[in-house]
């Protein structure tokens, strides 16, 4: 699966929602959004990290550089600490 649909060379958070759900952003549950951030979570620590992404992101097919994962990342992640907790995952939802 192809995860940059618009060819910018960039992964926006709204090509990684797509990609994870394949469901309008709008449409989600917040259920489902908290369900979907355990399960990329394995190691239960409430944060997901580079790994965590990256794997998920392979788990599913997506080609993504580290350049495009670092970005994906750091949009979400908004206090600078490398990882994305329940919250930042959540607004990173709505704002996208």
């Amino acid at each position: 699966m192809e995860l940059d649909t618009d060819q910018d060379r960039l992964v926006s958070f709204q090509e990684m929602k797509t990609a994870l759900l394949k469901k309008d952003p709008k449409e989600i549950q917040r259920a489902e959004l908290e369900n979907t951030f355990r399960k990329m979570d394995k190691d239960g620590s409430g944060r997901l990290s580079r790994e965590e992404v990256k794997q998920q992101c392979i788990a599913m097919g997506i080609k993504m550089s580290d350049e495009g994962l670092e970005n994906l990342i750091k949009k979400a992640d908004k206090n600078n600490d490398g990882n994305i907790d329940i919250d930042e995952f959540m607004l990173a939802w709505q704002g996208a």
